[in-house]
Order: C-alpha cells, then sequence, then structure tokens
C-alpha cells in the first residue's frame, strides 16, 4: 500500500529502471516519507511454477537493482539516513554476488591442472585463518537467519542463478540504461516431466571441468610429479574442487521439472464482503463467485448504491449490476 500523495510527490512510479517497486521506495524515502512492515496479508499472487520462468524473474532483479545502483546511487544524494543507504546498498550488491561465486567454485582448477596458486598462502596457514572464518560466518548466518535460510541451500540457491544472473549485472554496470521490462509469466501448468538441460548446461560444464581437474590432481598426488608440489595444498584443492563438484550436480539437478497433479493455478471462492466508507457507514454485500483467487466481486442490492470512489459494471452471466470499490490511500 502506498499512500497516493506520497506517489503523487516523487511524480508516480519510477520508471527508470525495471524494478520499480525498489527504486520507488528509495525515491520515497529521499522525500522524507516513512516505510513500515505490515505482518498481514494484503494480496493473493503467484510464484513462477518452471525453473526458467524463475531465473528469467531474478535476471530482472539483477539487472534492476544494479541498475539503481548506477543510476540513484543510495550512498549518493540527500534524504536518507546512514542505516537506510546501508540497506539499500546491502540489496543492490547482493546481486552482484555471481562473478565472485564462479571465481569461487572453478578456483581450484587453476592449481589442479596449471599449478598456479590462487592464494598466496600456505595450506597451514590457510587451514588456520580461512576454513575458521568460513566456519565462523556460516554459523553466524545460520543463528542470525534461523529458518527462514539454511546455509547448504543458500549455496545451491545462489549457485543455479549465478551463471545466469552474470551478463545482465555486468553489462548493466557498464551501460545501466539497457535492458527492458519483461513480466513473469505465471498461472501455467505443466503436464510433463522433463529435464531443463540448456538451463543448467553451464553448470555442467564446469562440472566437468571440475571433475577433470580432480582426476589430474589425483594423478599428480600418486603417480606422477610435473613440476614441485606441496601435498598439503594438492590435497586442500583437490577437497576444494570437491565441494564444488558436489555443488554443482545439486544445482544441476534442480533443472528437473515435476509434472503438476493441478489442473487450474486458481480456485473459485465465495467470500464475505464489507465495505467501508469514508463517511464511517459500512455496507454488507453478497459475494459473487470469482474464478481467480486474486481477485472478486460483490452483488449489491436494488436499494445499494454506489459510493464516490466506485464504478458499476454488469455482470455478462446475469446481467446483474456490481460495484467494485476503489480506494485511494
Amino acid at each position: 500500500m502506498i499512500r497516493r500523495s506520497a506517489l503523487e510527490e516523487i511524480g508516480g512510479f519510477a520508471v527508470e529502471t525495471v524494478t520499480e517497486d525498489s527504486h520507488t521506495a528509495l525515491k520515497l524515502q529521499r522525500r522524507g516519507w516513512n516505510t513500515a512492515f505490515l505482518p498481514i496479508p494484503l494480496a493473493a499472487g503467484l510464484a513462477t511454477e518452471r525453473l526458467a520462468l524463475h531465473i528469467g524473474q531474478r535476471m530482472r532483479w539483477a539487472r534492476g537493482m544494479t541498475q539503481i545502483l548506477r543510476l540513484d546511487n543510495p550512498l549518493l544524494g540527500r534524504g536518507l539516513r546512514l542505516p537506510q543507504r546501508l540497506c539499500y546498498l546491502n540489496a543492490m550488491l547482493h546481486f552482484q554476488f555471481a562473478l565472485p561465486r564462479i571465481v569461487f567454485l572453478t578456483a581450484p582448477t587453476a592449481y589442479l591442472i596449471l599449478g598456479q596458486n590462487v592464494i598466496a598462502a600456505s595450506a597451514p596457514a590457510v587451514f588456520a585463518y580461512a576454513l575458521p572464518h568460513l566456519a565462523h560466518s556460516i554459523m553466524t548466518n545460520a543463528r542470525i537467519q534461523g529458518r527462514h535460510r539454511y546455509s547448504f541451500w543458500g549455496e545451491l540457491y545462489e549457485t543455479v542463478l549465478a551463471f545466469h544472473v552474470l551478463k545482465p549485472t555486468l553489462v548493466t554496470l557498464i551501460t545501466p540504461k539497457r535492458g527492458k521490462f519483461n513480466v513473469t509469466d505465471k498461472g501455467e501448468v505443466l503436464d510433463r516431466g522433463f529435464f531443463d538441460f540448456a538451463l543448467v548446461k553451464p553448470h555442467l560444464l564446469t562440472a566437468a571441468l571440475l571433475a577433470t581437474a580432480i582426476t589430474v590432481g589425483l594423478f599428480r598426488y600418486f603417480y606422477i610429479d610435473w613440476f614441485p608440489i606441496d601435498p598439503k595444498v594438492l590435497a586442500l584443492n583437490i577437497g576444494w574442487a570437491l565441494f564444488s563438484l558436489v555443488v554443482l550436480l545439486a544445482a544441476s539437478a534442480v533443472a528437473m521439472e515435476s509434472r503438476q497433479l493441478r489442473s487450474t493455478t486458481r480456485l473459485k471462492l465465495k467470500l464475505p464482503v464489507v465495505l467501508h466508507f469514508d463517511n464511517g457507514r459500512s455496507w454488507q454485500g453478497k459475494p459473487s463467485t470469482s474464478p481467480w483467487v486474486a481477485s472478486g466481486s460483490f452483488r449489491r442490492g436494488p436499494q445499494s448504491r454506489c459510493r464516490a470512489g466506485s464504478s458499476a459494471s454488469k455482470s455478462p452471466a446475469r446481467d446483474v449490476p456490481r460495484c467494485f470499490l476503489h480506494t485511494s490511500w
């Protein structure tokens, strides 16, 4: 819900970026308007039914948040308090995870195949400093996020998205005005199961590269000494590559789509309706069956009149007048 006067003050919804909701909120708070979390359901909606649609939606989000970072950076300009600036910045930088994650997944191949050490430290130093830091970071996030986000599933989720989000974020950082708004398709019914190979092709190719690197590393460890190696560093990189391989294969398994057993995405409902008018009066109407769970209508009695702020239309089925209330905030 957005107050109309606030929206009019900023010239309407933001259209400079493809994530208009976040950009509009940023503009409102720059003008001194406050936002609040309401822990009550205000509307019903649909989620994406297939992985391809979900990835497309997240690509748009990544592009839009990167556009805001470039065009209306929260660290610059007036109107925001420091916590607000950091909060917006955190939301925008989150979508820049793709490149660091891909580098992390593929980094051990540099040593296993080419003998190039990507970390300027010995294996004991990595075990003594880096691994405790990673363990502490994972435990801290698990403690803060609780049951809302689990560390391993978060790794899989970002790995699924990384190869697809990489291009739109990097391109948008260079040319922030490129890209257009694409509405995410929803409401489909999947009548067959299949494996969406095209979506995880980069994941499988990277997994094949890691498997090759692990094989080369094992041969080097047990049979061949192409150049002087540190057995501990080699073992560390083999373990690292194995972890990356497991994550990539698990992420690739997400592309298996299952046939949906439902025949429709929405249900017909009859709900009681009460209208509250500006003059303090209330009116209870007779609900009419709506085929959409996210929308509805009600029938007014013969003595009822549509108040200001509402409009009337005819029901095509029974030619019964219906009244839709349009509320302005």
